[in-house]
Formats: C-alpha cells, sequence, structure tokens
C-alpha cells in the first residue's frame, strides 16, 4: 500500500493539518499503447502490455517480448516502453546485414508494427 501526504485545502480552520491518504495500488495490469507519441514513427496496430511493480519502480512490457520500460512512474515507464521501441527499430534497421537470426525477426516484427512517417 502507498501513503501520500498532502495539506488540507479548506477554509483556514485546519491550516497546518496534514491528511492521510491511502492509495491501493493493484498490479499487474493490462494497458493497450495506441500511439508511439513521436511524429517521426507510427504505430499500425495496438500494442497490449502489462505493467508491473519492479524493484526499483514500474516496469512495462508487451505480450511478445520485444522490448520494456522503466519508470518511477506510469507515465515514465509508457514513455520508456515507446522509446525502447523506436531505439530498437533504429539501431536493429542499422544493422541489418549483420544480425543473427533472432534479431532479424525482431526487427521484422517490429517493421510490420512500426511505421517511419517521412
Amino acid at each position: 500500500m502507498k501513503t501520500t501526504r498532502e495539506p488540507v485545502v479548506g477554509d483556514g480552520t485546519h491550516e497546518g493539518a496534514v491528511v492521510v491518504l491511502s492509495v491501493v495500488s493493484s498490479y499487474p495490469i493490462q494497458l493497450t499503447i495506441r500511439d508511439l507519441e513521436n511524429q517521426r514513427f507510427r504505430l499500425e496496430r495496438p500494442i497490449s502490455v502489462s505493467v508491473t511493480q519492479g524493484t526499483s519502480g514500474l516496469v512495462v512490457a508487451d505480450e511478445d517480448g520485444l522490448t520494456y520500460g522503466v519508470g518511477r512512474t506510469l507515465e515514465e515507464a509508457l514513455d520508456d516502453y515507446r522509446g525502447s521501441l523506436i531505439v530498437d527499430l533504429e539501431v536493429l534497421q542499422k544493422n541489418r546485414d549483420h544480425l543473427a537470426q533472432g534479431l532479424a525477426e525482431k526487427l521484422s516484427v517490429l517493421e510490420s508494427l512500426i511505421r517511419v512517417v517521412d
């Protein structure tokens, strides 16, 4: 359970008081990514990902094991995941002629999933 402390906002009668709010975060959760939030790249189809609580924050990973992202917040983890997809695509494309079979297959999946917008 995660607990946060926020100052009470009101008419001043409780000035300086602190209220303790309990926020229960239940992981894993399933999400669908529909956009890479990058003008140069477009998803051809949505990606289903799961979000789990790791030792140093949240972890976002897809069902196909393409990549993952981490972050202290859900938004940071999603941004890291999106960025990892793009970096993986660019690095694998750059090294296309020298890829082992597994990486060539990953590149093929990424190219079917992500379109470069000119």
